[in-house]
């Protein structure tokens, strides 16, 4: 997974979008953007480490 945490801080943003969108293309993994001072997107990035996990746990 890609996370870029601090999103509430809109005037320190340091990642580039469409940069961090290709690489998580390239690397196949699922990119969010997060806060943890505002919870914004903590709770989808923990339901889609279980939905991996299980899948993983699945496959083998």
């Amino acid at each position: 997974m890609l996370i870029g945490n601090k999103i509430d801080l809109k005037e320190e943003k340091k990642i580039i979008l469409p940069m961090a969108e290709h690489l998580s293309e390239k690397i196949s993994a699922p990119f969010f953007e997060s806060s943890a001072l505002t919870g914004e997107n903590v709770s989808q990035i923990f339901q889609k480490i279980a939905e991996l996990t299980l899948r993983s746990k699945l496959e083998e």
